[in-house]
């Protein structure tokens, strides 16, 4: 008897379910939960030169925000622009001007967040403010989700250096309505060097940005890159002997927005 597995990666450092049961797809592993963080304006108590807050709400793992210092008095806030949802929190601390050689005798950020709708009044979401372990990537599952349009994280105490973080995200549900469908998805693939694909569409009207996938069987696009808001990708890691397909999906604060069509790259 063979044994078929399939590879799932969509969305793969968002939160999915993990089952103890064969699954048949996407579907059933995926929360639900969307991006709720990504762009979202961040007042911050104090800044580093060049290392700005939007560093904390790019997803980009090479840029972070910086506070002047690593006082209790540090502070950052999140604006989501409207209220959302809310079911889980990351935040990915970033090092700056640590100067940690060796086993650290305190080796754990202390720090709490507070979320709240109206900016003035706030209540305790996530209390780390005792924590000892050693752990720079924290993600939280909330017992139950919280409306809020506003998080703030406070600073209670880093191992070294300036209070300083890489990825500030937050998952949950808009309200609003999902993104339109991606129109013009074109692939072009370089024939001087099969290794490479362009691939180009027109922005889908309320995206947030768009997953694609591909492979070289139409039924088995396991590959898949995230974009956010650009409308165009360049892969280089192409089977130089082989077709590939491509398929596209938008995706807002509010859900994904279904495949429309998919297309092949000879």
């Amino acid at each position: 008897m063979t044994a078929h597995f399939t590879s799932i990666t969509k969305y793969g450092d968002w939160p999915l379910i993990i089952l103890r049961r064969r699954i048949k797809g996407f579907e059933d592993i995926f929360t639900g939960w969307m991006l709720l963080s990504y762009g979202k304006k961040m007042d911050v108590s104090s800044s580093v030169d060049s290392l700005s807050p939007s560093g904390m709400t790019d997803e980009e793992i090479r840029t972070y925000w910086a506070a002047e210092t690593g006082s209790d008095q540090e502070f950052a806030v999140m604006d989501s622009g409207s209220s959302c949802l809310v079911y889980a929190i990351q935040v990915n601390f970033a090092e700056h001007n640590t100067e940690i050689y060796g086993r650290s005798q305190n080796p754990g950020h202390r720090y709490t967040v507070w979320h709240s709708d109206d900016g003035a009044e706030w209540n305790l979401l996530i209390d780390n403010s005792d924590n000892k372990a050693d752990n720079t990537h924290i993600y939280k599952q909330l017992d139950s989700p919280v409306t809020a349009r506003y998080l703030r994280i406070n600073n209670i105490e880093v191992p070294g250096g300036h209070f300083a973080i890489s990825g500030f995200r937050v998952f949950g549900k808009g309200s609003g309505p999902l993104s339109g469908q991606v129109s013009d998805f074109r692939a072009v693939r370089d024939q001087e060097d099969r290794r490479s694909v362009n691939l180009t569409w027109e922005k889908a009207t309320d995206a947030t940005g768009y997953n694609v996938s591909y492979g070289t069987d139409r039924k088995k696009l396991y590959h898949n890159h995230i974009v956010y808001y650009d409308t165009t990708l360049t892969i280089n890691s192409l089977s130089t002997k082989q077709a590939y397909w491509f398929t596209i999906e938008s995706f807002n604060e509010n859900g994904i927005t279904g495949i429309r069509k998919m297309i092949k790259a000879d």
